[in-house]
C-alpha cells in the first residue's frame, strides 16, 4: 500500500501563511474601518464627558457606543471580533472606573485614558489596514 505524500509546495504555502499570520483571515473591511474610527471618537468623547458633572449625557454615550460595539462585534471574522472585544473591555474598565470613582476624572485621569485608548485604536486601525484586499 502506498501512501500519499503531501505537494511540498502546499507544505511550504501552510507554513508561510501560518508565520505571517495571514491564513483564515478576513480581507480589508471598509465598514470595519469605518467602526474603529467611530467607536474611537466615541470612546473619546465619553473620556472627555467622564471628567465633567454631565452624568445624563454620559449615560446617553454609553448607551451609544455600547450599541456601536454591539453592531461591529455581530459582523466580520473571529479575528476582528476579538480584536473589538478587546476594545470593548477596555471602555468597559474606563466606564466601571468612573463609576466607582462618583466623580469626574481629574485632567490627569482623563489625560492618561486618552492617550491609552488613541494607542489601543491606533494599533486596531492598523491591523484592519494591514489586511489583504484594501485599495
Amino acid at each position: 500500500m502506498r501512501v500519499p505524500r503531501l505537494n511540498p509546495l502546499l507544505i511550504i504555502a501552510a507554513a508561510l501563511c501560518t508565520l505571517s499570520a495571514c491564513s483564515w483571515v478576513g480581507r480589508y473591511s471598509d465598514t470595519a474601518y469605518q467602526q474603529l474610527l467611530t467607536l474611537k471618537q466615541l470612546h473619546l468623547q465619553f473620556i472627555a464627558t467622564a471628567a465633567t458633572q454631565d452624568d445624563q449625557q454620559l449615560n446617553k454615550e454609553d448607551e451609544q457606543i455600547r450599541q456601536q460595539f454591539t453592531q461591529a462585534i455581530a459582523q466580520g471574522d473571529a479575528l476582528r471580533q476579538e480584536n473589538f472585544r478587546i476594545l470593548e473591555g477596555n471602555y468597559l474598565r474606563v466606564y466601571a472606573h468612573r463609576q466607582m470613582l462618583g466623580a469626574p476624572f481629574t485632567p490627569a485621569e482623563a489625560q492618561y485614558l486618552t492617550r491609552q485608548t488613541i494607542y489601543l485604536y491606533q494599533q486596531a486601525i492598523a491591523g484592519e489596514c494591514q489586511r489583504t484586499g484594501r485599495e
